[in-house]
């Protein structure tokens, strides 16, 4: 940042997790993180969560705002002016699918930055940022970006950012691991069928979402059940076990946590060509089209090649937090420097007026 920082910045979050966030919690961590660091710099920056949360101010230039879940609502729906309790010039919001995008800014008179951390938004701001640039491509693909946001569209690549996520030299790295939510939609009958064909069984951690897919795993699959992991601390306990680390979902995932947080930890991932796997990847020779592809990869041993404090060492520079606050920076200061006669603040209205494909070239890139 070559500019004077002349802005002050609010990061408003209207999921239920209480902060201090462990363990699971996407845009919470994010927030979380987003909010010490810009503490740490000086700038005035506010938080809005929930009531529940237990995290107070490290810095005298923070604020924390606490409000129940139907105070938070009240914003989000346009009844209770953000003004009420915040005069920032910059208003961060998150949206993590179509239901959560549906806000309705009232009396709000700064600029609206929102950050996409699902598959698909519609979300009306301003000023959108994309975790990945598959997730932002996804979108032009599919023709949800108007013509009006093309240079007010960025990629701020997500961050993984713990003491506890390293690589364990005196770890004993002799499992296959899976580490996410117990679901369908993780991808549960291709681990089933990639544990069959293997040698050894796969162990298995995360909360149980859908009791009756686990039963199903446990029933067909070559699986030995780790329990589930709540903390940092135990996901890096987790992953000084691992060899090798499988991602098998089966929906667009714009930023996949738990492969970042393998590679963090020096492991290796195989994963499918979906979402944004392939930026997320250390190595695209692990990124594969199908079970069979996957099962020759395993049995051969050709994870074995890896140097694990190279994973490490990368995926921590990637998805770094400095780097994340510095794309943010970027982004608030063009947000607060944008021109007042082109910038309107609108009332989502669920889809954009008139969509049109555009070149990704015209898309304004915050990355490293």
């Amino acid at each position: 940042m070559n500019q004077e920082i002349n802005f002050s910045v609010c990061l408003f979050d209207h999921h239920n997790n209480p902060y201090p966030i462990a363990g699971y919690g996407g845009v919470e961590r994010f927030n979380q993180l987003l909010f010490n660091k810009l503490g740490f710099l000086g700038i005035k920056v506010t938080l809005i969560c929930v009531d529940t949360s237990t995290i107070e101010p490290s810095f005298p230039n923070q604020s924390i705002i606490k409000l129940s879940h139907r105070g938070l609502k009240r914003i989000r729906f346009g009844k209770t002016p953000v003004s009420k309790y915040t005069n920032a010039e910059i208003f961060h919001s998150h949206t993590s699918s179509e239901r959560h995008s549906n806000f309705n800014f009232k009396k709000f008179y700064g600029k609206w930055v929102a950050t996409c951390h699902g598959d698909l938004e519609r979300a009306g701001a301003p000023f959108l940022c994309f975790v990945s640039r598959q997730q932002m491509e996804r979108h032009f693909e599919l023709d949800l970006l108007d013509e009006a946001m093309i240079k007010k569209t960025f990629i701020t690549h997500g961050c993984v950012e713990s003491t506890h996520l390293k690589y364990d030299e005196t770890g004993i790295r002799n499992k296959i691991v899976w580490f996410a939510r117990i679901c369908k939609a993780k991808g549960i009958n291709r681990l089933i069928e990639i544990s069959k064909r293997i040698n050894e069984p796969i162990l298995v951690a995360g909360t149980i979402d859908e009791k009756e897919v686990f039963d199903e795993l446990i029933k067909r699959g070559n699986i030995d059940y780790y329990g589930p992991i709540n903390t940092e601390e135990d996901k890096g306990i987790f992953f000084a076990k691992a060899k090798l680390a499988l991602h098998t979902s089966e929906f667009f995932d714009p930023f996949p946590l738990s492969i970042i947080e393998a590679q963090q930890c020096g492991v290796p991932v195989a994963t499918w060509a979906n979402g944004s796997v392939l930026e997320s990847n250390f190595d695209t020779s692990n990124v594969f089209q199908n079970i069979e592809e996957i099962v020759d990869y395993i049995n051969e041993k050709r994870f074995m090649k890896f140097n694990n404090k190279e994973i490490e060492n990368w995926a921590k520079n990637k998805f770094s937090g400095d780097s994340l606050v510095n794309d943010y920076l970027g982004v608030y200061q063009f947000a607060n420097n944008f021109p007042k006669d082109e910038y309107k603040n609108p009332i989502h209205s669920g889809v954009f007026g008139n969509i049109i494909k555009k070149s990704l070239h015209l898309v304004k890139t915050i990355d490293n």
